[in-house]
């Protein structure tokens, strides 16, 4: 999906969390799409994927797969870890050069 729209996405946590637009820290502010970086302090260790109403995709180490967590409880680990948001969408040209009629 991310070739169709143009756009490369780095490979670590901490690369993925400085793409795209800054987000306010406020689940209110995020759209489906959006990046959400967790860690510890300032360190990057977790990127999910806002699903919307609360909720986020992301690949869980525990399960061994990607599943999808609610970020509403106040004591989730979500909240308590959660860093910085981006919204990809951002960034990503609508009209890239190699697609325009010559």
């Amino acid at each position: 999906m991310l070739a169709a729209l143009h756009l490369d996405l780095p490979r670590t946590a901490r690369e993925q969390s400085l793409v795209g637009a800054l987000l306010s820290r406020d689940t209110g502010a995020l759209r489906p799409g959006d990046i959400i970086s967790f860690g510890r302090g300032k360190r990057v260790t977790h990127i999910g994927i806002y699903a919307g109403d609360g909720r986020v995709i992301h690949a869980s180490t525990s399960k061994r797969r990607v599943i999808e967590s609610s970020m509403e409880s106040e004591n989730s680990w979500f909240r308590r870890r959660w860093i910085g948001a981006r919204s990809l969408l951002a960034v990503v040209n609508p009209f890239p050069a190699d697609s325009l009629i010559k």
